[in-house]
């Protein structure tokens, strides 16, 4: 049975906040003051210190770039999906609770793509939505995707999925897919999915949720599905999963 559209809403946007903090906080969003320095210091240590500064700022603005164009864009997709504003403002990261990374640490730079919706004729709805992260080494990139293919992260998303939709009755749960499930792209590819049962006054809902994290070097774009009482559009996704390792790879 259908469920409301603001029951979909907000279920599909716990499935895209997994994704969001999956590549952690760009470094624009830390605390990025220099410590005052004392009144003798030479004034060639604080040339140094600006041109140190100017450098970072430079290098992070680079990173920032190379993430926002391994993104998914509208102009991406077929006809019929709209899009909204990614407000990525939410003090909840899934890999805080779950994870062994800290993310904020380890990240250079994180943007996330829009919020993609599409309608479909049987009544149900699909979303999509991207966030790509640069991380400080290949090493912690690749640590953060090996993650996600962990039993004991998928559990532990499961019980935070839950927690967050906060909706009375849900179950279910998400799994890693197996590496012989996994395409044979990029550097590495790590994914988990599952299904959800939502109860809705009308009778039960079904929600498939899908994450795929795709990394070539030191460059992670994840890929947070849903399809909410439809079938996933299994071509759909391959697309969008050739298309980010093609514009990682540039």
């Amino acid at each position: 049975m259908p469920i409301s559209r603001r029951t979909r809403t907000a279920i599909a946007a716990v499935v895209m906040l997994v994704g969001t903090t999956a590549c952690g906080n760009s470094s624009s969003d830390k605390d990025t003051a220099a410590t005052t320095t004392k009144a003798e210091t030479t004034t060639t240590s604080a040339e140094a210190s600006t041109t140190s500064e100017s450098e970072s700022e430079s290098s992070s603005a680079a990173a920032e770039e190379r993430a926002e164009a391994a993104n998914l864009t509208l102009d991406d997709l077929p006809d019929g999906w709209t899009s909204t504003p990614n407000g990525e403002e939410n003090d909840s990261n899934v890999f805080d609770t779950c994870g062994d990374l800290d993310l904020d640490e380890i990240t250079v730079a994180k943007v996330s793509s829009d919020n993609f919706e599409y309608a479909t004729s049987d009544g149900g709805g699909l979303t999509l939505t991207t966030t790509s992260g640069v991380f400080d080494s290949e090493e912690n990139a690749q640590a953060m995707v090996d993650i996600i293919g962990e039993q004991a992260f998928a559990d532990c998303t499961t019980t935070a999925m839950a927690d967050l939709a906060a909706v009375p009755g849900m179950t279910g749960s998400v799994a890693p897919t197996p590496t012989g499930e996994l395409p044979d792209v990029a550097d590495q590819v790590g994914a988990l999915s599952g299904e959800f049962t939502i109860p809705t006054p009308q009778g039960n809902s079904t929600m498939r949720v899908m994450l795929i994290a795709v990394r070539t070097g030191d460059l992670v774009t994840t890929i947070s599905g849903t399809a909410i009482d439809t079938e996933p559009d299994g071509a759909l996704m391959n697309d969008v999963v050739n298309l980010v390792v093609d514009r990682q790879a540039d």
